[in-house]
């Protein structure tokens, strides 16, 4: 499971995800690019006692529509394609016959995702003209790749994030999230 906050900042309950967006805007329509770093308490999808990992990019891009629901409050709903790739570190301790000590090894690796993502967006848009509350719900089909010297493994299945945050406008079709949520990206086997 990960935590996230959303440049969009974001962790597993969790870890660290930011992003920063550009859109391109027609009327209430809009196409965006992303930018955004996670980091990962663990990968749940590997059977190790311990997992270091970087902190993972990830690129994103899709399209959107907002709608207002009253004076207050906003919606913004995206389809998007997401991409994410980082190096791991992990420690497997297995005991002995006689329990007398305990054996470690230590191995390295790749992870990467690709997954497209329905969002839904809630904004408080009467909070201030530059800074919006936000809670987002998002679904998506995911496709993660672990590779390390022992193999490689690929899985794939629906994943779910929620997240809490602010959103800053930092310029004109610019926005920079900063949230805290949690997922379930890293543990989809189907």
């Amino acid at each position: 499971m990960k935590k996230y906050l959303t440049l969009l900042l974001s962790t597993a309950i969790t870890s660290t995800l930011m992003s920063f967006s550009a859109t391109a805007a027609d009327e209430e329509s809009y196409t965006f690019v992303g930018f955004g770093l996670m980091h990962y308490n663990n990968l749940a999808n590997l059977e190790l006692s311990k997992v270091d990992i970087d902190l993972v990019p990830e690129v994103s891009f899709g399209f959107g529509k907002n709608y207002s629901l009253n004076q207050d409050w906003e919606l913004a709903t995206e389809v998007s394609l997401h991409y994410a790739k980082a190096h791991f570190s992990g420690v497997i301790a297995a005991n002995d016959i006689n329990d007398s000590y305990q054996e470690q090894q230590t191995f390295s690796g790749n992870y990467e995702a690709l997954g497209i993502w329905a969002t839904s967006r809630f904004k408080y848009v009467s909070f201030s003209s530059k800074v919006t509350p936000f809670i987002e719900l998002a679904v998506g089909a995911v496709e993660t790749n672990y590779g390390t010297l022992f193999g490689e493994e690929k899985n794939h299945g629906l994943a779910y994030k929620a997240v809490a945050g602010l959103q800053f406008e930092i310029a004109t079709d610019v926005t920079f999230s900063l949230g805290f949520g949690t997922s379930n990206n890293d543990n989809n086997n189907l």
